[in-house]
């Protein structure tokens, strides 16, 4: 499994290093469209080659001697960051891409109607990938598909990362996306260990059934972001002893989403976390929401080492964890005590009276500490949901100081804490 995702992670960079490689150094004065076919190259590793059949651009700045030579496959990292900095076009489309590899861990990938309109500087309307489809065999003889759907990203601006790319570490530079989407995929990949003709078949699948993310922007600001990765799953085998695990738990599959929703106001350097959630399928669902102060700009436009010493001069105003359950409490209950050999309401009654006797003695005795046993024991007896708030007893807490919180003679001296059970 690990060598197939290995493998498909290959196939996706490899993709990228592919179109990234038609975005050449602009030298032309005049704008051009021409057609190049059957282009070949090989990654970077020079263990999967790359075939494309038909290249059309549009509207570029980019001759076609150059773009002939600057798809090589021997190109420099700091020379593609740039090309992909200085190039100018109205629209690349590209039809079909076909990568192959043939050695300990054979595959094909085809890529279908990849699209770029209006790319000027590392800036783009729009770019979509219209398909994915392709297979693998690992060096474990493990046999693979992969399958996706339509990729969209619209209104990019990549140039802070492609200068970032440039001086060495692409991660310094941070992208703007107003929206992206995908529409899902699915892999699958064989267990060599379980028969085809096994009950269930053979199979572990791994799947996303759509995901979508919004950015709103003031200049390089980004003010509102939602995003939601809609139906991730995964199946195994029924004879494989994931599956058998899985079934032992009472899943026969595990399939979640996550949502986000943030909004930051510049002007008041204040950031509100509205939702960042959980949900699992007949398991339940963990939401995390919060407000953040003195949050400056930098926080979100600088490089990495001084966007993370901007985000810790930040302040926690609040923070809120709410757990509903949907039946993976009662599940995880049973699950240890099977595997403790104990009967599941010995091991609730255990579970209760340790949280009512340890937890206020582990917290030195604080009056919040015995509610907070209260709350966490009557979601043991009767697991409904659990809400548990966070706030600074004198303000603001310091993101600095969040780590303390984990020593519970600070936490009880700086925080104020109220837990909830079953409402």
């Amino acid at each position: 499994m690990i060598c197939a995702a290995r493998s498909v992670a290959l196939v996706l960079s490899v993709s990228i290093m592919a179109t990234s490689a038609l975005t050449p150094v602009a030298v032309a004065q005049t704008l051009q469209s021409y057609t190049l076919e059957n282009v070949k190259s090989r990654n970077i590793e020079k263990k999967a080659d790359v075939l494309i059949p038909r290249i059309e651009i549009t509207g570029t700045n980019v001759s076609r001697a150059d773009m002939e030579r600057l798809v090589a496959p021997d190109l420099s990292q700091e020379a593609r960051a740039d090309i992909v900095m200085n190039m100018k076009a109205q629209r690349i489309f590209i039809p079909e891409v076909v990568i192959s590899r043939n050695d300990e861990e054979k595959g094909r990938f085809v890529l279908r109607n990849y699209l770029v309109t209006n790319l000027d500087n590392a800036r783009f309307d729009r770019i979509s990938l219209g398909s994915i489809e392709g297979t693998m065999t690992t060096k474990e003889a493990a046999e693979g598909t992969f399958k996706s759907g339509q990729i969209t990203l619209e209104g990019g601006d990549f140039s802070k990362v492609a200068a970032a790319a440039k001086a060495g570490d692409p991660s310094d530079g941070v992208a703007k996306l107003r929206l992206f989407s995908w529409s899902g995929f699915e892999m699958t990949i064989t267990e060599p260990k379980v028969l085809a003709s096994a009950p269930g078949g053979n199979s572990y699948r791994f799947g996303l059934k759509s995901a979508t993310a919004k950015t709103d922007y003031s200049g390089d600001l980004p003010t509102k972001a939602i995003g939601s990765f809609d139906g991730m799953y995964f199946v195994a085998p029924p004879s494989s002893d994931v599956g058998k695990a899985l079934a032992d738990f009472g899943y026969n599959r595990v399939e979640f989403g996550v949502k986000f929703d943030g909004t930051y106001n510049p002007a008041a350097r204040t950031f509100a976390l509205d939702d960042y959630s959980f949900t699992g399928l007949n398991a339940g669902s963990l939401a995390l929401s919060g407000a953040f102060t003195n949050l400056d700009p930098s926080t979100f436009t600088n490089d990495t080492s001084n966007r993370l010493a901007s985000l810790m001069k930040g302040r926690i105003a609040g923070l809120n964890l709410r757990y509903v359950d949907a039946g993976l409490f009662d599940k995880a209950l049973v699950f240890f005590a099977k595997s403790q050999g104990k009967d599941p309401a010995a091991v609730r009654k255990e579970w209760s009276m340790m949280i009512v006797g340890m937890l206020p003695m582990l917290m030195g005795g604080d009056p919040v500490a015995l509610k907070l046993s209260e709350a966490l024991s009557a979601f043991v007896t009767q697991p409904k949901s659990l809400a548990i708030s966070l706030k600074g007893k004198s303000g603001p807490i310091n993101i600095a100081d969040f780590a303390k919180l984990m020593d519970p003679s600070f936490l009880l001296s700086q925080v104020e804490i109220t837990a909830v059970a079953n409402r």
